[in-house]
Protein backbone atom coordinates (compact mmCIF):
# COMPACT_ATOMS: atom_id res chain seq x y z
CA UNK A 1 0.00 0.00 0.00
CA UNK A 2 1.29 3.69 -0.42
CA UNK A 3 1.99 5.59 2.77
CA UNK A 4 -0.74 8.07 2.26
CA UNK A 5 -2.98 4.93 2.46
CA UNK A 6 -1.24 3.36 5.52
CA UNK A 7 -1.96 7.15 7.07
CA UNK A 8 -5.51 7.75 6.28
CA UNK A 9 -6.74 4.03 7.12
CA UNK A 10 -5.94 3.86 10.34
CA UNK A 11 -6.85 7.33 11.35
CA UNK A 12 -10.34 6.94 10.15
CA UNK A 13 -10.42 3.36 12.16
CA UNK A 14 -9.65 5.29 15.61
CA UNK A 15 -12.00 8.17 14.54
CA UNK A 16 -15.00 6.29 15.87
CA UNK A 17 -12.96 5.98 19.20
CA UNK A 18 -12.23 9.90 19.45
CA UNK A 19 -11.75 13.52 17.54
CA UNK A 20 -8.81 14.22 19.74
CA UNK A 21 -6.00 15.77 17.09
CA UNK A 22 -3.32 14.24 19.00
CA UNK A 23 -4.60 10.71 18.91
CA UNK A 24 -5.34 10.65 15.87
CA UNK A 25 -1.96 11.77 14.71
CA UNK A 26 -0.15 8.89 16.70
CA UNK A 27 -2.47 6.22 15.05
CA UNK A 28 -1.39 7.82 12.08
CA UNK A 29 2.38 7.37 12.88
CA UNK A 30 1.58 3.77 14.29
CA UNK A 31 0.52 3.40 10.82
CA UNK A 32 3.78 3.84 9.21
CA UNK A 33 5.95 2.75 12.27
CA UNK A 34 6.30 -0.98 10.29
CA UNK A 35 7.92 0.58 7.34
CA UNK A 36 10.45 1.60 9.45
CA UNK A 37 12.07 -1.63 7.67
CA UNK A 38 13.19 0.60 4.61
CA UNK A 39 14.85 2.70 6.73
CA UNK A 40 16.65 0.46 8.64
CA UNK A 41 17.59 -1.25 5.36
CA UNK A 42 16.54 -5.30 6.81
CA UNK A 43 13.79 -7.46 4.70
CA UNK A 44 10.93 -5.95 3.33
CA UNK A 45 7.78 -7.14 4.79
CA UNK A 46 9.37 -9.21 7.08
CA UNK A 47 10.16 -8.48 11.13
CA UNK A 48 8.35 -5.68 11.28
CA UNK A 49 5.07 -6.92 9.50
CA UNK A 50 4.71 -9.60 12.39
CA UNK A 51 3.07 -10.24 15.00
CA UNK A 52 5.89 -10.76 17.19
CA UNK A 53 6.90 -6.55 16.00
CA UNK A 54 3.35 -5.32 16.81
CA UNK A 55 3.53 -7.42 20.52
CA UNK A 56 6.95 -5.69 21.11
CA UNK A 57 5.52 -2.17 20.29
CA UNK A 58 2.99 -2.71 21.98
CA UNK A 59 4.42 -3.99 25.27
CA UNK A 60 6.34 -0.63 24.72
CA UNK A 61 3.90 1.52 24.37
CA UNK A 62 1.99 -0.18 27.60
CA UNK A 63 5.16 0.85 29.69
CA UNK A 64 5.53 4.56 28.55
CA UNK A 65 1.96 5.75 27.60
CA UNK A 66 -1.17 3.28 28.21
CA UNK A 67 -3.19 5.98 26.68
CA UNK A 68 -1.78 5.19 23.59
CA UNK A 69 -1.88 1.73 23.50
CA UNK A 70 -5.89 1.08 21.44
CA UNK A 71 -4.45 3.87 19.11
CA UNK A 72 -1.12 1.83 18.67
CA UNK A 73 -2.92 -0.88 17.91
CA UNK A 74 -4.99 0.20 15.36
CA UNK A 75 -1.92 1.83 13.40
CA UNK A 76 0.44 -1.48 13.47
CA UNK A 77 -2.77 -3.93 12.69
CA UNK A 78 -4.15 -2.30 10.35
CA UNK A 79 -1.12 -1.94 8.16
CA UNK A 80 0.01 -5.29 8.19
CA UNK A 81 -3.98 -6.14 7.09
CA UNK A 82 -3.88 -3.29 4.11
CA UNK A 83 -0.07 -5.21 3.19
CA UNK A 84 -1.71 -8.36 3.24
CA UNK A 85 -4.33 -7.49 0.63
CA UNK A 86 -1.02 -7.45 -1.35
CA UNK A 87 1.12 -9.68 -4.08
CA UNK A 88 4.18 -9.51 -1.79
CA UNK A 89 1.82 -10.40 1.41
CA UNK A 90 3.68 -10.07 4.90
CA UNK A 91 5.35 -12.22 7.09
CA UNK A 92 2.93 -12.07 9.58
CA UNK A 93 4.59 -15.21 12.04
CA UNK A 94 8.21 -13.91 11.53
CA UNK A 95 10.59 -16.23 11.68
CA UNK A 96 9.05 -18.63 9.87
CA UNK A 97 9.15 -17.66 6.06
CA UNK A 98 5.93 -18.42 4.83
CA UNK A 99 4.09 -15.01 3.83
CA UNK A 100 0.60 -14.35 4.77
CA UNK A 101 -1.77 -12.58 2.09
CA UNK A 102 -5.89 -12.00 1.82
CA UNK A 103 -5.59 -10.64 -2.20
CA UNK A 104 -2.97 -10.28 -4.33
CA UNK A 105 -2.97 -6.88 -5.91
CA UNK A 106 -0.34 -4.76 -6.35
CA UNK A 107 0.65 -2.48 -3.31
CA UNK A 108 0.22 0.71 -5.57
CA UNK A 109 -2.93 -0.64 -6.89
CA UNK A 110 -4.64 2.65 -7.78
CA UNK A 111 -7.68 1.22 -7.97
CA UNK A 112 -7.55 -0.34 -4.57
CA UNK A 113 -5.56 2.37 -2.67
CA UNK A 114 -7.96 4.96 -3.84
CA UNK A 115 -11.12 2.76 -2.86
CA UNK A 116 -9.30 2.69 0.34
CA UNK A 117 -8.40 6.62 0.70
CA UNK A 118 -11.88 7.35 -0.36
CA UNK A 119 -13.76 5.26 2.23
CA UNK A 120 -11.47 6.76 4.56
CA UNK A 121 -12.44 10.29 3.80
CA UNK A 122 -15.98 9.28 4.42
CA UNK A 123 -15.82 7.99 7.27
CA UNK A 124 -13.33 10.59 8.73
CA UNK A 125 -16.32 12.92 7.47
CA UNK A 126 -19.21 11.27 8.91
CA UNK A 127 -17.72 11.17 12.14
CA UNK A 128 -17.24 14.74 12.25
CA UNK A 129 -12.99 14.52 12.00
CA UNK A 130 -13.17 17.07 8.67
CA UNK A 131 -15.50 19.08 7.29
CA UNK A 132 -14.79 18.73 3.57
CA UNK A 133 -17.88 20.20 1.34
CA UNK A 134 -17.22 17.54 -1.43
CA UNK A 135 -17.44 14.34 0.54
Amino acid sequence: MLKITHVVFPVALASFLTKDANFLFATGLFGILSDIDVLLKIKHRGFTHSLLFLFLILYLVYIFDRSLLIFAFIGLTSHIFLDSLTKSGVQLFYPAKRRFRILTFRYDSVILNTLIILLSLYILKKNGVVDWRFL
